[in-house]
């Protein structure tokens, strides 16, 4: 099987949006679907947000974007995708959690997940992520830092884990 990791680009600008708004299922932070102006702020004002898509026989199968953020003598790393197709194999899974982990390097992988995705829980623990307690001072931290860069719908999501890894 073979993949390319693109980056993506203006032309990319409405795709990335119809497939977001698809993907809002029970695995997604996000519970309401964006309208296109919101969209479009959202994607000219977040310029050190990396975004791209997986390719696979010539179909963005995968849109993910990530952001290393500095704060307290660490670098975090806080990502996210959503597959854009609904009969994607495991290997896709496997292939972009792969890919995360090879921009994440000497980061402090952040994985926020909702606590019902088993899938993505399972798929964390076997690349050797560790969940965190909420009483933890990093569980704090995360979250303090993870509330700065997000909207008021993402800030009232409670019904999560957090897990690391040590890049």
């Amino acid at each position: 099987m073979t993949y390319r990791v693109l980056k993506t680009n203006l032309n990319d600008i409405n795709t990335y949006l119809n497939s977001l708004n698809k993907s809002l299922t029970k695995n997604s932070l996000l519970k309401s679907k964006i309208n296109r102006i919101d969209h479009y702020n959202w994607w000219f004002s977040n310029k050190k947000l990396q975004k791209y898509y997986l390719l696979k026989e010539k179909k963005k199968i995968i849109f993910f974007w990530y952001k290393k953020i500095f704060v307290n003598k660490t670098n975090y790393f806080f990502s996210g995708w959503w597959p854009n197709y609904n009969n994607l194999e495991f290997s896709d899974f496997f292939f972009i959690t792969k890919t995360l982990l090879k921009y994440s390097k000497n980061c402090l992988h952040v994985a926020i997940i909702l606590k019902k995705n088993n899938f993505s829980i399972n798929l964390h623990k076997y690349f050797k992520f560790k969940k965190i307690n909420k009483s933890a001072r990093l569980y704090k931290e995360i979250m303090s830092i993870y509330n700065k860069t997000k909207t008021k719908e993402k800030k009232k999501t409670v019904n999560y884990v957090i897990m690391i890894k040590k890049n």
